[in-house]
């Protein structure tokens, strides 16, 4: 049903922007693996609300089975989430290191358990302009992405990757009410947002995992 629905909405998505999935001009994302997302045993969902693909790929397919994962990326992604699936019953030390390595088994498995999407849909470069980024959200996307958002079913975190990323997701809502300096705000469902960096950031590997804890440990 879900697959359905999204290939649905991203048909209409498509006819209403003039972009085109056959064209490469839309790239597709979502729920990476559905049967994991919606079972039972997924105890933690986590959506991770990015900018753009830098080059059009089925985003859900590129991060478990691409041959060129960008590893600066899709590692520090999926140490994120193994945090997020493990906070509660392991200790800091503990989850790092688990995770100061990542090899491709443990990103699969990872990013297997997640939902990504990308605020512009259109592939980009290797930076991303970030106003040209907003003005197609604004002007393109907005309307969209809640709808995609709200077929995902109940999600506990939603982490956003990088400048204006969180301001654009607020706007989806309505505006939301930002606390912790302006670092984190809860969705109408109960949602926990963290306006974060970009995993691809400069900042050392540990330092990101390391902040990103102490920011959930704050609620």
């Amino acid at each position: 049903m879900y697959r359905e629905r999204l290939q649905s909405l991203f048909a209409q998505w498509q006819q209403e922007t003039g972009l085109s999935l056959k064209g490469k001009t839309f790239s597709p994302d979502g729920i990476v693996n559905p049967d994991i997302w919606f079972s039972e045993a997924n105890e933690t969902r986590i959506l991770f609300v990015l900018k753009e693909t830098n080059r059009w790929c089925d985003l859900c397919e590129y991060v478990v089975r691409g041959k060129d994962v960008r590893w600066q990326t899709w590692y520090n992604v999926s140490r994120w989430t193994y945090l997020l699936r493990h906070i509660h019953d392991q200790s800091f030390e503990e989850m790092w290191q688990r995770v100061k390595r990542i090899d491709d088994g443990k990103r699969i498995y990872n990013l297997s358990h997640v939902a990504l999407v990308n605020l512009k849909k259109q592939p980009g470069g290797k930076a991303t302009d970030k106003e040209e980024m907003i003005e197609a959200f604004e002007c393109h996307n907005q309307m969209f992405l809640l709808r995609e958002i709200e077929l995902f079913g109940h999600i506990d975190y939603i982490i956003c990757c990088g400048k204006g990323v969180a301001h654009c997701l607020s706007q989806c809502y309505g505006g939301l009410d930002w606390k912790n300096n302006h670092r984190t705000a809860r969705t109408p469902d109960g949602a926990l947002v963290i306006d974060f960096t970009h995993p691809q950031s400069r900042e050392r590997k540990k330092d990101l995992f390391k902040r990103l804890y102490d920011i959930i440990s704050q609620e």
